[in-house]
């Protein structure tokens, strides 16, 4: 995931994301670290963490491959 904030982070930092998919009113809150930066744009590596973590990340997956299906 690649995101904008107006913060400074280094590489390898772990922060926690937050926000919610196109077409679902439940948001997802899970943990990344960031790999690569260019201004204040971090590209941002997904975690598993705990059940609840892996459970968010594989409905996000599904929704996105729902989404960018060809009819």
């Amino acid at each position: 995931m690649a995101l904008t904030a107006n913060i400074e982070l280094s590489m390898e930092d772990q922060i926690m994301v937050e926000f919610t998919p196109p077409y679902s009113g439940l948001p997802i809150r899970v943990k990344g670290t960031v790999r690569n930066r260019q201004g204040y744009r971090y590209g941002i590596e997904f975690l598993r963490g705990g059940t609840q973590e892996a459970l968010q990340i594989d409905r996000l997956r599904m929704m996105l491959s729902v989404t960018t299906q060809p009819e």
